[in-house]
């Protein structure tokens, strides 16, 4: 989970908006939908990890809570229960506060892109190309920079009214897919996810 997680992070540091300018590409803004601000999303995810040294994939899947000003709960049900959030403060593992630089805290200002609309500080780091599928959208990011596209091949984003699918390939033949279903958009955080919050702020140092 740890290491799907981190992988997740270090590739989706930034999501565009603008796509190159060829003809045949059209731009990012003319195939998505108008995705909405949103304080508050909550959904169920899945994620499949497959390894090139592995027979078989690692699956995982629970829920998850983003709040725009709060942070994130990533709360994996299947196959081992666990607890991740995400403050502005710092990163808390099943209650216990993890110190220094990680690169799970960038999932963070993923999600404010993914579901809050904040995509203004993702596009320097991605060459992005738009494109549809059916009735939904794509998007392909290759990283620009030289260092991360060692690591990483290209991630593939897909959706329609919001982003269902996250598919990244790694540089050494690995292959992430995550995905979410039933997302909400409610008015107020519930009372397990303030607790959560609460719990991780106490636990600040």
């Amino acid at each position: 989970m740890k290491r799907v997680l981190t992988a997740v992070c270090l590739v989706m540091l930034c999501w565009p908006l603008t796509a190159p300018g060829a003809d045949h590409n059209p731009p990012a803004d003319s195939v998505l939908p108008e995705l909405d601000a949103h304080d508050i999303t909550r959904g169920e995810f899945t994620q499949t990890r497959r390894l090139p040294e592995l027979s078989r994939p690692l699956r995982s899947s629970g829920r998850f809570v983003h709040d725009v000003d709060h942070g994130i709960i990533w709360q994996v049900l299947e196959p081992a229960p666990s607890t991740l959030v995400i403050t502005p403060r710092g990163l808390y593992q099943d209650g216990e506060h993890h110190s220094g630089a990680n690169p799970m805290t960038t999932l963070r200002p993923v999600f404010r892109a993914l579901f809050s609309g904040d995509m203004a500080r993702l596009e320097d780091h991605f060459e992005v190309t738009a494109g549809e599928a059916g009735e939904g959208w794509t998007l392909e990011l290759k990283p620009r920079d030289s260092s991360l596209a060692s690591a990483l091949q290209k991630i593939i984003l897909s959706g329609d009214d919001y982003p269902q699918q996250v598919v990244i390939k790694d540089g050494d033949g690995g292959r992430t897919e995550l995905r979410f279903a039933a997302i909400e958009h409610p008015d107020t955080l519930d009372e397990q996810s303030l607790q959560a919050f609460e719990r991780a702020h106490k636990t600040a140092p």
